[in-house]
């Protein structure tokens, strides 16, 4: 709930989140109670529906969440977070495709407003690319495209996404797609 952050104290976050452990999940029963879906000859696609920035603020509120960012006291707490999503993400990819046979992973982390980005392009490179790039590795190699639902006024960041390995970028229609188009669009689809 916003005004009462689950995590206190971002730089021990350890101490106060247990990370869900994948083998725990019943996914023999979850793919045969699917079965008869998935069947179907078609593309298959699952959602992540809580990227790094948003589980951030999921844990921490917003406010802080940007500063954490920025704040070179609680970045190295952030990445070692941002790490360990990544790894359970990865985990989670292999279930997807060895159960269900996913064919693509949709994946949400919102990093803007109406108007701009909510930080700097260089913030996204230093603090949100390498465990997205990772993410983004670890589905790849799970044999899965990856793309990216990233609200807001997002374009300046899409250099970002690109360097992350992301396949698509899902962005809404106040961003420039055009523009985007004939500058990335040898390195990013747009959705």
């Amino acid at each position: 709930r916003p005004g009462a952050p689950f995590i206190k104290d971002i730089e021990n976050w350890e101490k106060e989140l247990t990370m869900p452990d994948p083998d725990s999940f019943d996914w023999e029963g979850m793919a045969e109670r699917n079965k008869e879906f998935l069947s179907e000859p078609r593309a298959y696609r699952t959602t992540i529906f809580t990227g790094f920035f948003e589980r951030l603020i999921s844990f921490i509120d917003m406010a802080p969440a940007l500063l954490a960012l920025v704040d070179e006291d609680q970045q190295e707490a952030v990445l070692r977070l941002f790490d360990a999503l990544s790894g359970y993400y990865a985990e989670l990819f292999k279930r997807f495709k060895k159960y269900f046979d996913v064919d693509f992973v949709w994946f949400h982390d919102d990093w803007g407003s109406q108007r701009a980005p909510l930080f700097s392009v260089d913030t996204a490179r230093e603090m949100l690319v390498p465990a997205l790039k990772r993410t983004v590795d670890a589905c790849h190699e799970a044999g899965m495209f990856f793309e990216l639902h990233c609200c807001g006024k997002d374009e300046d960041l899409v250099p970002a996404m690109i360097e992350a390995g992301v396949d698509m970028w899902n962005g809404q229609p106040m961003n420039d797609k055009d523009k985007l188009y004939k500058e990335y669009g040898k390195d990013i689809k747009l959705g």
